[in-house]
């Protein structure tokens, strides 16, 4: 049974006036936008000594603070890392508990031994409970940074010049959380001897009891014992070492003969060494934070590429009747990893325009993406993830798990655990829509490798001087894609299929069967660590047109949109698996926001030099929730079932209002309104954007109408 306390007694928790509520709503805490404090400083210099030597140096400095308070913390259910079921001890002779309390938890022999012998027998009870009384856990946090580049350029002969530098780039970061309780102080807390009026830990030293089984129970002094302060360091540098060398052929007659230019080549070398150190304090590293997911591992890891580069430029027809220009452009970049990784990328691009009005362009990219450090080393650790609820668990609010036994058998659950899925299912749900996750790095992870095709269109047509246009085509095929498989896919293709390859990936707690574990070793978790997973292809089509409009005496009015198509967002998770069109659609599955059509439309009026005024409109199309999409990995992935509430988020237009003022040489004030229509977000629920997000994709305007005023003045 579960029940809430008010007075000093169980009551049911449907029973009204209770403190705290028997359902916690953490929404209200969470931050629409933080408050961030920033300070910028630099400068820029160079020294033309000659033609031969032109030295150059750039230093920036970047600190910035910032401030967030979200839900207070709590006994969270299922979550106590130090029992096997993840409940909490409560010891049977507790003088904070009633008569009543006490008999429903423990039998009158166990209370009479645990009288004999503190704290030797206790009650394993299953807890949810908010701080309510400590108020909202605090996060404070700081980074620090600078970059400092160093080098020399110039020319070295007739056509040939030359660019060599050094960069180093350190970022430290500092956080410090507050109002945390620990899971060690907790359980302290809860084993009690003494009297009701002089109740006093059984671990003795500084714990205070904490007593949650009457109302106004809980003492300042008990939150001064449990809540734990957690801070951690870390830093990243970044060290770099250039040089290329570029050459115009031309210059000593290397060219092809229908060609004006001559072949323009470059070539160097780069080295890049990357260093990332992560220092928890023993409070974090030990794990026993509250709701911080698991223990925070010591990270102190590099990685280092050298690469070699070359890139040739070769002008074929120039200035020819038919064939304004032809250009044919290609690269090429060997890479050495200092994980052992070899790998090499190349482009290939050829440029035509019949006439100076319109230019065809098509182009092929090999590229890769070398996995990061974290990627490779961080050390696995649990962690929470935005999911929604356990199907094969009772739901909050249903109280009868979404899907039936003989599916939720393949996810790892036993019979016995499942009961009849409702009154007699023991499986702990998750908390706010979170269940766990096994993250961590992957040393034998592969780069990524992506091929991109692109075939476009550019004209500015001398008919129409005053108007500019483009039109691009773009196929992008990524493989060995570094992250996680999608839990949701995982979740969905287990329960359907019994397919070993997803089923693996959810490893239930043996003793109660719940995903919301607290510990690498204890298991109830859906694994996330990176991996090379299957592939995706990204297609669409961009478009962009200019024109600009003479207004006599009243100035001029600049008109220009830039719009964007998607025709294709697929994911095949698995190679060889099935593949899920994200195009359209939006969830927890697809993760983004995917309009088919999107695009951004600017006026500008400059009235006079020296003052404008700009309206521009953002167009973001309508998109359908994945989990209702007809395809086999999407449909009911997320909630079991079709969808009904926010089935389909509409179409939104946002109009934003600017103007400019140059006031003088060295003063220009801005001033405008964005969203000025106010509109707000679609709402989703928490189904779909869990774990303290608020209830909106950041994909949409989520603070309403701003307005803003600036001043930039130079000396």
């Amino acid at each position: 049974a579960a029940y809430s306390v008010k007075g000093n007694q169980f009551v049911p928790r449907s029973t009204a006036g209770l403190s705290p509520p028997a359902f916690f709503n953490s929404q209200g805490y969470i931050y629409m936008q933080r408050g961030d404090e920033r300070y910028n400083a630099g400068f820029i210099t160079h020294v033309d000594v000659n033609e031969f030597v032109k030295p150059y140096a750039e230093f920036s400095f970047m600190n910035d603070r910032t401030h967030q308070e979200v839900a207070p913390t709590a006994l969270f259910r299922n979550s106590q890392v130090l029992t096997d079921t993840g409940n909490y001890r409560v010891n049977c002779s507790n003088p904070l508990l009633s008569a009543q309390q006490a008999a429903i938890l423990c039998t009158p022999q166990q209370i009479a031994a645990d009288l004999l012998n503190p704290g030797s027998v206790s009650a394993d009870v299953e807890i949810g409970r908010r701080n309510v009384e400590g108020g909202g856990r605090t996060y404070d946090y700081e980074h620090t940074n600078y970059r400092l580049a160093l080098g020399t350029k110039g020319s070295i002969a007739d056509g040939w010049s030359y660019d060599t530098y050094g960069q180093y780039y350190y970022t430290s970061f500092s956080n410090i959380n507050g109002n945390d309780f620990s899971f060690d102080k907790i359980a302290n807390a809860l084993q009690v001897t003494g009297t009701a009026a002089a109740p006093r830990c059984i671990s003795a030293g500084a714990c205070v009891p904490y007593n949650i089984f009457s109302d106004g129970g809980v003492t300042q002094a008990a939150l001064d014992y449990l809540e734990t302060l957690g801070t951690a360091t870390g830093s990243t540098e970044l060290r770099t070492f250039h040089a290329d060398l570029s050459g115009d052929l031309g210059v000593h007659g290397i060219k092809v003969p229908l060609a004006e230019d001559g072949v323009g080549v470059n070539v160097g070398y780069e080295y890049r060494r990357e260093r990332v150190r992560y220092l928890p304090d023993a409070a974090y590293e030990s794990g026993l934070i509250v709701g911080t997911g698991g223990a925070y591992p010591r990270i102190d890891n590099a990685l280092s590429v050298r690469e070699g580069f070359a890139e040739v430029r070769v002008p074929i027809v120039q200035q020819r009747p038919g064939v304004h220009e032809l250009l044919f452009d290609t690269g090429y970049r060997y890479s050495d990893y200092s994980t052992g990784v070899k790998t090499d990328t190349y482009k290939f691009e050829l440029q035509y325009a019949p006439v100076a009005d319109y230019r065809l362009r098509a182009s092929y990219n090999r590229a890769i993406r070398a996995p990061s450090v974290v990627e490779l080393y961080v050390p696995q650790l649990v962690g929470k993830i935005a999911f929604g609820e356990d199907p094969c668990a009772p739901g909050e609010t249903t109280g009868v798990a979404a899907e039936q036994l003989a599916k939720c058998l393949n996810t790892g659950v036993t019979a016995a655990q499942y009961g009849n899925g409702g009154s007699t299912n023991t499986i702990p749900q998750g908390t706010a829509g979170q269940l766990t996750q096994l993250q961590g790095g992957n040393p034998a992870l592969r780069p990524e490798q992506a091929d991109s095709y692109t075939l476009g269109l550019t004209l500015q047509p001398s008919s129409l001087p005053d108007f500019t246009g483009s039109i691009d085509y773009y196929r992008i095929k990524l493989k060995d894609a570094v992250g996680p498989l999608d839990a949701q896919v995982i979740m969905r293709n287990c329960l359907d299929t019994a397919d070993p390859k997803y089923c693996s990936q959810i490893r239930r707690q043996p003793l109660t069967g719940t995903l919301n574990g607290a510990s690498v070793t204890g298991g109830g978790y859906i694994v996330q660590t990176n991996v090379n997973i299957g592939s995706s292809l990204l297609e669409g089509i961009d478009v962009q047109a200019g024109y600009r409009l003479g207004l006599g005496d009243f100035g001029s009015l600049r008109l220009l949109v830039n719009g964007a198509y998607q025709l294709s967002n697929d994911t095949t998770p698995l190679p060889g698996g099935g593949t899920y069109e994200c195009a359209g659609l939006f969830g927890p599955t697809c993760q983004t926001v995917n309009p088919r059509w999107r695009h951004t439309a600017r006026a500008s009026w400059n009235f006079r030099p020296d003052l404008s005024f700009v309206a521009t409109w953002r167009f973001l199309g309508s998109v359908k929730l994945d989990n209702n999409d007809s395809s086999p990995l999407l449909l009911g992935s997320a909630l079991g079932d079709i969808a009904t509430f926010r089935a389909k988020m509409p179409a939104v237009s946002y109009l934003d209002l600017a103007a400019s003022w140059e006031a003088g040489k060295h003063l220009q004030v801005r001033g405008g309104i964005s969203n000025a229509f106010d509109r707000d977000p679609p709402l989703a629920s928490f189904e779909l954007v869990s774990g303290g997000a608020p209830n909106y994709y950041e994909f949409y305007d989520g603070l309403g109408r701003q307005l803003f005023l600036a001043v930039s003045a130079k000396f």
